[in-house]
């Protein structure tokens, strides 16, 4: 007798076959005709497409009787086995999940990493079908004790993100989904003082064209001019970094320009800049391209002063304001980078998750032989998405003496800190390394009025700017 609800007198082929295996197994042969309530509109087509997925899956060629060699494949199937998961239908939800992992593999592949998370953990979801299964409580999310925000997401029946991580895992992909990660409410608008412009422009190169929002204070500009480009972080957008930041207050009070680039979905689904692809690593194509042009542009429009040009980002808008740094030198005089990575850190997708694990670090070479331009980081020592060290190596790439100062909670607005300063060899500060204590992945000293922003600790934005003005 076969799995359990299989009609009275259906031949059942035999496979060599473990027992883990079986609900996926019998997809391919006879046990894929039978009609249970999921499959009555689908027809045979969508059976042989069944079959011909299982038979193409790591798991069927590595399948051996009587004692199967991808049994740690197997770890969810056998977990949904024991919570009796596996009863009328149980090969359709096998099934179910190896579409759906193999869906992940595809849209992991092509960068799309928030639809490979929402397509795995459709997979793992309990079957519509399944109604004799028990149902699995619902679980609440809760919100990172580390991040800031208050919204919390309750009674969503999920798996947890753990599970999901190690299912992608057994493909050699894991997901990482950053607009999940920080609870909030929909970001607000940045406030435009009376007499201020937030204007809406575009950044134009052979290489592509990017929207752009443009800061212009109410005041006039100091002299000489200044003009700071801000790369927001993914699922970000200009209207809400400018919030997080804050940046535009500080252009109001100090007199310069602040332009905000946008990524578009439809350039990467998550909004990220694309700093891991090579073709946006090197000077005079790609997005660095575009960057680069928009902010040669503003420069002339508005007699920007050639050596106050300056380039600050979030996350992947870090790892891509470190680009430009890196092979724009001669335009950019300075950089922030808050919560990124150093230039060549990842070379794809895979690379760029491990660079944000910590795993990989490039050598100061990457850099190439002139000097660096003068950064300012900061990274939270409790980043759970790009992993600390990521900033300790864009501060090694600094060559000079170094000094260590030590801030408290009352001198840094609720959180402790540890600055490092590095100087050449005539005293010159060339970098600034900012620790955050119990820091997540938000902007230090931000404002809840945009996402990632952490309203406790120094205020990066202010730090920066004087880095950049005043240093």
């Amino acid at each position: 007798m076969g799995p359990a609800g299989m009609a009275a007198g259906t031949a059942v082929p035999q496979f060599s076959t473990c027992r883990p295996c079986l609900p996926l197994s019998v997809g391919r042969a006879a046990y894929t005709q039978r009609k249970d309530p999921d499959e009555v509109a689908t027809g045979p087509s969508v059976n042989r497409f069944r079959a011909k997925l299982f038979s193409q899956s790591p798991i069927a060629k590595r399948c051996g009787a009587p004692i199967c060699n991808a049994a740690p494949q197997h770890k969810a199937v056998m977990a949904r086995m024991r919570d009796g998961g596996f009863r009328s239908n149980g090969w359709l939800v096998a099934m179910k999940l190896a579409k759906s992992m193999q869906i992940a593999l595809e849209l992991t592949r092509a960068g799309d990493l928030v639809g490979a998370t929402r397509a795995i953990r459709n997979g793992l979801a309990p079957s519509k079908a399944n109604n004799a299964a028990p149902a699995r409580p619902a679980r609440t999310i809760e919100p990172d004790p580390q991040a800031s925000g208050t919204a919390t997401r309750i009674g969503r029946v999920a798996r947890p993100l753990h599970e999901v991580i190690e299912a992608l895992g057994r493909l050699k992909h894991h997901v990482f989904d950053p607009g999940k990660l920080v609870g909030r409410d929909k970001p607000r608008a940045p406030r435009v003082p009376p007499g201020a412009r937030f204007e809406t422009r575009s950044f134009i190169s052979p290489q592509g064209q990017r929207s752009c929002k443009i800061y212009i204070p109410a005041r006039p500009l100091d002299e000489p001019r200044s003009l700071l480009i801000m790369l927001h972080g993914c699922t970000q957008t200009p209207d809400d970094f400018a919030a997080a930041t804050q940046m535009n207050e500080l252009a109001e009070q100090n007199g310069f320009i602040v332009a905000y680039p946008a990524q578009p979905k439809s350039a990467n689904a998550s909004a990220c800049w694309n700093w891991f692809d090579p073709q946006n690593q090197a000077r005079g194509v790609g997005e660095a391209a575009v960057i680069a042009a928009g902010a040669q542009s503003l420069v002339a429009e508005f007699g920007i002063d050639a050596q106050r040009v300056f380039v600050a980002g979030m996350s992947a808008g870090g790892a891509m304001a470190a680009i430009m740094a890196a092979i724009y030198p001669d335009l950019f005089s300075g950089v922030g980078i808050h919560s990124g990575l150093p230039y060549r850190s990842a070379s794809d997708v895979v690379s760029a998750l491990a660079a944000m694990r910590g795993k990989a670090a490039p050598s100061r070479q990457s850099y190439g032989d002139g000097p660096l331009v003068p950064t300012i980081v900061f990274h939270g020592s409790a980043d759970r998405i790009v992993h600390p060290s990521n900033g300790a190596r864009i501060n090694d790439a600094h060559l000079g003496s170094r000094e260590v100062l030590q801030g408290t909670a009352s001198d840094g607005n609720g959180r402790s800190f540890q600055r490092m300063i590095t100087r050449d060899h005539n005293g010159l500060i060339k970098a600034e390394h900012w620790v955050i204590e119990g820091g997540g992945h938000a902007w230090s000293g931000g404002s809840p009025e945009g996402s990632f922003a952490d309203p406790l600790g120094p205020s990066a934005s202010r730090e920066m700017v004087r880095f950049f003005l005043h240093r």
